[in-house]
């Protein structure tokens, strides 16, 4: 796992190697990509420096191929055939990533699937193993996972995460480009969060690390990893709490839980009294309401914080339901929720009480 230091050292190579490779992007042309390859790692011979020019140079030079990421939804060739069709033959399918990896180059451009292949290439070139994963991941906010493509590249026979895809920017109303470190050479633990790939493998991480536990990971925002926090609890996204009943979560991150502003709240629209009454609230009704009573525009109290403890980077939250909720969210610096836990709610079936996940 990298460490906050090793964080710093590798941020402070790649500002310096932002510097020794621009003088060959966009403009030049390349005869191979084995000759791009060669120009991008020029002098270097640590395996470790290559890969840091690579991930620069990729990130820097390539955009986000949002009409691609159209074509595809819709069924669409993104790439041309070539005059090589698509297969599984292991003859015919490393040229087929070269011809894509090419493609890439030319448009300065791809989605997911052309930037892992153009990085596999480049790598490979360099005489760095890399390989393409396949999975499928989980965007903030969204329960559905999406079809995605990145890479494991092996150094000093340690294997690595990297996303070149999402550690080059975001699609917001646009494609912004802006590098993300938190995809490269991520801990696969932190990559497993929004990442699953086909072959449990290329988790990186144990056989505990399948499909089940992707599916009940509370974390709903990955941001707030790349902000800081390093550890939770509890964690699974599905927690035995109930009305009166005391419960504990705590998060830890990579500095004082002081620098953060953390808040804990119910899942569900906001209550009031006035909206306990199941009539249209009217301005003249608001008025009306207002004038006999403020205290019915008050947000009904729904969770109570019992204790609040803060030891070092770490804050424990005890806090009991006032009322049946069907979950809470935990939010960091408001936003988005950052971590999302489900009540099991017992149904009575037969005389006897069955738990039932609430999702």
């Amino acid at each position: 796992m990298l460490t906050t230091k090793s964080v710093i050292r590798c941020a402070t190579t790649i500002l310096i190697l932002t510097t020794t490779t621009c003088s060959f992007s966009q403009t030049s042309r390349y005869d191979s990509l084995e000759s791009l390859a060669s120009k991008i790692t020029y002098g270097l011979t640590d395996p470790r420096k290559k890969l840091d020019a690579i991930f620069v140079w990729v990130t820097d030079n390539i955009a986000y191929d949002i009409e691609g990421l159209e074509k595809s939804l819709s069924g669409r060739e993104v790439y041309p055939k070539f005059e090589l069709e698509y297969t599984d033959s292991a003859e015919l399918y490393p040229e087929y990533n070269e011809a894509v990896a090419s493609m890439v180059i030319h448009r300065k451009k791809g989605i997911c699937d052309g930037y892992a292949k153009l990085f596999k290439s480049l790598c490979n070139h360099s005489g760095i193993e890399c390989e393409i994963v396949s999975g499928k991941t989980r965007k903030p906010l969204r329960e559905e996972l999406g079809l995605h493509a990145w890479n494991a590249v092996k150094i000093k026979e340690q294997w690595y995460l990297v996303d070149p895809t999402w550690a080059s920017g975001y699609v917001s109303d646009k494609y912004v480009k802006e590098r993300n470190m938190f995809y490269y050479l991520t801990p696969p633990e932190k990559m497993f969060v929004n990442h699953l790939p086909d072959e449990q493998k290329w988790t990186l991480l144990d056989k505990s690390f399948n499909s089940q536990k992707f599916a009940q990971s509370p974390v709903e925002d990955i941001r707030v990893m790349e902000r800081g926090l390093t550890d939770y609890f509890p964690k699974k996204k599905t927690v035995n709490f109930q009305k009166g009943q005391l419960t504990t979560v705590w998060l830890e991150f990579d500095k004082s839980p002081t620098d953060y502003d953390i808040d804990i709240s119910e899942q569900g629209p906001i209550e009031t009294r006035a909206t306990k009454l199941k009539m249209p609230l009217t301005d003249r009704v608001y008025d009306s309401l207002y004038n006999i009573d403020p205290d019915y525009f008050t947000p009904i109290k729904k969770i109570a914080i019992v204790s609040k403890k803060i030891a070092q980077n770490r804050i424990e939250f005890v806090f009991k339901p006032l009322v049946d909720i069907k979950g809470f969210h935990v939010y960091v610096n408001s936003g988005f929720p950052a971590l999302t836990y489900n009540a099991i709610i017992y149904q009575k079936a037969a005389g006897q009480k069955t738990p039932v996940a609430k999702h």
